[in-house]
């Protein structure tokens, strides 16, 4: 969280992806609220939500090794929300290639 009130995503020091709320606010938090909605707050409330509300439950907000944001429900890891950005690892991109040959 910027302290503009922006989430962002970085790879080193390049932004991928962010919810565009710069200037909305300062002193902002982001909650996973046990709805299953994240919600960006500031001091008079909320500014920004992924309206994923799916009723009482658990959920995560997990930020993958592949670099995509993905909001998981319940014991069976549903997920509801992603970020989208995603990119195949190179072993992966590696395997791909390799089964084209």
């Amino acid at each position: 969280m910027q302290g503009d009130c922006n989430l962002v995503l970085r790879e080193s020091s390049n932004a991928i992806w962010s919810i565009g709320t710069a200037g909305r606010g300062s002193d902002c938090y982001a909650k996973m609220q046990s709805d299953g909605n994240l919600v960006i707050y500031n001091g008079q409330g909320a500014v920004w939500s992924t309206k994923t509300v799916r009723g009482f439950d658990t959920y995560e907000l997990i930020l993958q090794e592949d670099r995509n944001v993905v909001i998981y429900k319940g014991s069976e890891r549903k997920a509801i929300w992603d970020t989208k950005t995603y990119y195949k690892l190179a072993e992966d991109a590696a395997a791909d290639a390799e089964d084209r040959i």
